[in-house]
């Protein structure tokens, strides 16, 4: 996990236009793919996770968005919660 934070702090040193980054939970339905972790985490209710279709689904709506109607904050976190809205509304979710 603490290599992901650095990678993340490393992208925003790079000034993109606008940068999305993605923190799903657990991702379920890699098939072949799927972690051992991943495949347990189906299981336990309260484990947060997200479908390998929705987070996929969840990048391609953002990028829609992103060319019709541009967030105002120039990097923007989408955690496992604002994914699902994502992919449920089909617009942002609410700046916290």
């Amino acid at each position: 996990m603490r290599a992901r934070g650095v990678m993340e702090d490393e992208l925003q040193t790079l000034n993109f236009p606008h940068l999305s980054i993605l923190k799903p939970g657990a991702i379920t339905g890699r098939g072949k793919g799927e972690r051992y972790f991943e495949t347990l985490a189906r299981y336990i209710p309260i484990f947060p996770k997200i479908s390998a279709h929705e987070v996929g689904l969840g990048q391609k709506i953002e990028a829609e968005l992103q060319h019709s109607n541009p967030h105002p904050n120039k990097t923007v976190i989408y955690e496992n919660n604002d994914i699902h809205y994502l992919v449920k509304n089909g617009t942002y979710p609410k700046q916290k």
